[in-house]
């Protein structure tokens, strides 16, 4: 073989090289990749302890669509814990929302995290074209109880506020007290505490009523705020009052998420 016919054979074979690998590497981010705009993550059940399940949508700024790896490109974790893969479910919402479902038998913190395994790895989630890899995000929030309350009353040192909700999963609602808008910091430490919110356990979600609910808030309240604020509930309603001169301005209660 001449120098010329030699030189020409191996850029074919570079050729071919590039080819293959281009196309192996499929979509990539670039001018026309959608990037996520919003998440909104809730939980449930279908039925009983065995059918529970955490769901987040994930709202993208175009069309996305996503194959059938895109499991495996994302690190999902609940309160710190990692999701199997093939425990992940990824549907679509709607043309521009990509919904995440995951069987769960309780939810611990309530934390919820989901993110490309690593840096540029997402190239399962692309635009409708399939040319564009959807830009690298990291969602982090709260998957709400299902617990709703609502203010009575809030006054100089006292509040009252009302069960509305219950929640519909096993997990943990998160109670923040505020004194004129500024947070009562917790007593407590450790991880049932959380930015200055506390831990209301749900585990009996099955059975949990509006009364039984107000009774479990006031018992959270009076451990972990303890000295700083006490708690009693009378039916659906929770009561909490100042028990320290340093706690003042009117008191109220909400449930913590972000």
């Amino acid at each position: 073989m001449n120098k010329s016919r030699f030189k020409a054979a191996a850029l074919l074979m570079v050729a071919a090289v590039f080819a293959f690998t281009g196309a192996a590497c499929g979509a990539a981010v670039g001018s026309g990749s959608p990037e996520l705009v919003s998440t909104k993550a809730w939980g449930g059940t279908t039925g009983g302890e065995d059918g529970q399940f955490i769901k987040a949508d994930l709202e993208f700024s175009g069309a996305v669509k996503a194959s059938e790896k895109a499991a495996d490109q994302l690190r999902v974790t609940i309160g710190g814990s990692r999701v199997k893969s093939e425990d992940i479910k990824i549907s679509s919402a709607d043309d521009k929302t990509l919904e995440i479902e995951i069987p769960v038998d309780k939810v611990t913190s309530g934390v919820l995290e989901i993110k490309p395994v690593s840096e540029g790895s997402l190239t399962a989630v692309t635009d409708d074209s399939g040319k564009y890899a959807v830009r690298p995000f990291n969602v982090k929030t709260i998957v709400p109880s299902g617990m709703e309350i609502e203010t009575v009353s809030s006054e100089e040192g006292s509040a009252a506020v009302q069960v509305t909700a219950l929640a519909n999963h096993r997990s943990i609602t998160w109670i923040k007290i505020t004194a004129d808008g500024q947070d009562v910091v917790p007593a407590g430490t450790g991880t049932d505490i959380m930015d200055n919110a506390a831990a209301v356990h749900e585990h009996d979600f099955l059975w949990a009523t509006n009364e039984s609910t107000a009774s479990d808030i006031a018992e959270a309240v009076n451990k972990y705020f303890s000295g700083k604020i006490t708690a009693s509930s009378s039916g659906d309603t929770v009561y909490i009052s100042s028990a320290d001169t340093s706690v003042t301005g009117k008191l109220d209660m909400t449930i913590y998420t972000y």
